[in-house]
């Protein structure tokens, strides 16, 4: 983030010390169901929700979701339960992003797929890959909880060390 420096950037549902933190050098929309009541200059909170962005189609230099879109559409933060609601997200989040703009996103990840009751969905690394077609991969990070290889964190899911890590994606839409 601090290295591209965007305009601006939209969050979808990350923490607030993520947006609190880096909308001191680049301002921040933060999007979430249920909005941090926080005031800050270069910092906006909105009530929405990811499956329904009140952004225009290509307007957005860049979007960050950091281990939140697993969470969407399962009612656990006040949301709407949409059994598709991370899918929905994502094409949101592929709508809005301007073309040549990024999107940083991470979720978790195992060795296979599964949904956690009312809690979180957890996604393969190719599963993740193939959510943001028309973008490219320009960095990846695996952590499981410290940064690991992906074979690691296979290794320790696959183990039941973890039951998931997290894969962060830098992806960058073709213009």
């Amino acid at each position: 983030m601090f290295r591209l420096r965007p305009e601006y950037f939209v969050d979808i549902g990350s923490q607030t010390a993520f947006c609190t933190i880096v909308s001191r050098v680049v301002s921040c929309i933060a999007i979430d169901a249920r909005p941090t009541p926080l005031y800050m200059e270069g910092l906006e909170y909105r009530a929405e929700e990811a499956q329904n962005l009140s952004f225009d189609d290509g307007s957005v230099p860049m979007l960050t979701s950091l281990h939140a879109p697993e969470h969407f559409g399962l009612g656990r933060y006040g949301d709407t339960l949409d059994y598709h609601g991370t899918a929905r997200a994502v094409t949101e989040y592929l709508r809005v992003v301007a073309p040549g703009g990024y999107l940083m996103v991470a979720m978790p990840c195992a060795a296979k797929s599964q949904i956690v009751f009312n809690a979180v969905r957890i996604y393969t690394r190719d599963m993740m890959r193939e959510m943001f077609p028309g973008f490219d991969v320009l960095d990846e990070l695996f952590l499981a909880p410290d940064p690991v290889s992906y074979e690691q964190l296979l290794r320790r899911t696959g183990e039941n060390i973890i039951r998931s890590g997290v894969y962060g994606l830098l992806l960058q839409k073709h213009a």
